[in-house]
């Protein structure tokens, strides 16, 4: 969940982690969230569902040496203020990630990512 405190501290401390590893280590983002009436839903509101959904969007495009943690860095230092655009750096294309997350092609990675969590039992954060 992109706004939940505890997912925000690991995320940050990832930083340290994938630097240590020369960005060389298997390391995915899956989130938390549900499907109800055709909906994707999440614990802290709509405003998460639509930043989890830029941030596999920001995966899909800029996975390469996670780059994508430049934004989601960016974002967890202010992760409920809506100008999200701000965090588009260092080489990231707002409009890109724009594009695919108010599209179906977001929507339709979102409802795969919850799968994984639903697969395994977590519905919660600590």
């Amino acid at each position: 969940m992109s706004q939940c405190p505890f997912g925000i501290k690991a995320l940050n401390a990832m930083k340290e982690v994938l630097a240590a590893f020369d960005n060389k280590i298997n390391f995915k983002v899956n989130f938390i969230g549900d499907e109800k009436d055709g909906k994707l839903t999440s614990m802290h509101g709509q405003g998460e569902v639509d930043e989890n959904i830029r941030e596999l969007c920001a995966i899909k495009y800029y996975g390469k040496d996670y780059k994508y943690m430049d934004y989601v860095l960016c974002r967890n230092a202010d992760i409920k203020n809506p100008d999200w655009k701000k965090c588009a750096i260092n080489g990231i294309d707002a409009a890109k990630i724009e594009k695919c997350s108010t599209t179906d092609e977001g929507t339709k990675m979102m409802t795969e990512n919850i799968k994984i969590a639903k697969s395994l039992g977590i519905g919660a954060s600590p």
